[in-house]
């Protein structure tokens, strides 16, 4: 998913405090703005999010995003991203978000180009927004995740330059020989692979000149 998915021309459907907005109800104009600066702060809530997973994958070899992908971290990120004051004796859980959140916050913000967002009573649009964000990450992982997993499973067993080796080396033998001696030596043992990762069993293979020995 790309900030575009979120920043899209379509209707948009934000949920805010009407009254803290509005004294009369021809009073459109405050409520427009709020959904344009409400929008823009959940396209940049994703941004940090997608940010932050990237820079502390890249260097912290302990990093579990899996403990941040919840309703409540994407909440504090979108509050973070705010005017909003921060708020005091938090449980453990909301510190350890607010810490890689401001761990990152100054960086993203001037690499965005952006400032925090003034918005009035924003924690229920973060709430709203925080669910909305949630669900379009966790149906992303469960669409594109078997499709990455196959491309990372075939690097890292080198499977094209294996097939590659191996059609040099019988290049006298028939198709159905060497394809018999690929599902043999390349195809079963990568598959097996795979379904282990997925059940979180996974043995590392040995690459050998021979074939993939799990």
């Amino acid at each position: 998913m790309d900030n575009e998915d979120i920043l899209d021309t379509g209707t948009r459907v934000i949920k805010c405090p009407l009254k803290s907005l509005v004294n009369d109800r021809n009073d459109i104009a405050k409520v427009n703005d709020y959904v344009v600066v409400a929008n823009a702060a959940s396209a940049h809530t994703y941004g940090l999010a997608r940010w932050i997973f990237v820079h502390e994958l890249a260097t912290q070899k302990q990093f579990d995003p899996s403990m941040y992908l919840e309703k409540r971290f994407f909440g504090e990120v979108f509050l973070h991203l705010t005017k909003r004051k921060a708020r005091l004796n938090v449980k453990a859980e909301i510190q350890e978000y607010k810490r890689v959140i401001c761990k990152h916050l100054d960086a993203y913000k001037e690499a965005a180009g952006i400032t925090r967002f003034d918005i009035a009573n924003p924690n229920q649009t973060a709430q709203f927004e925080a669910a909305r964000i949630y669900t379009a990450y966790v149906n992303n992982i469960q669409t594109k995740f078997g499709q990455y997993l196959r491309r990372a499973v075939n690097a890292l067993l080198k499977t094209r330059e294996h097939k590659r080796d191996l059609e040099e080396a019988m290049k006298d033998r028939t198709t159905n020989e060497i394809k018999e001696v690929y599902e043999d030596r390349i195809w079963k043992p990568g598959l097996e692979l795979k379904e282990a990762i997925k059940h979180r069993n996974a043995v590392l293979p040995v690459i050998t000149h021979n074939g993939l020995e799990l």
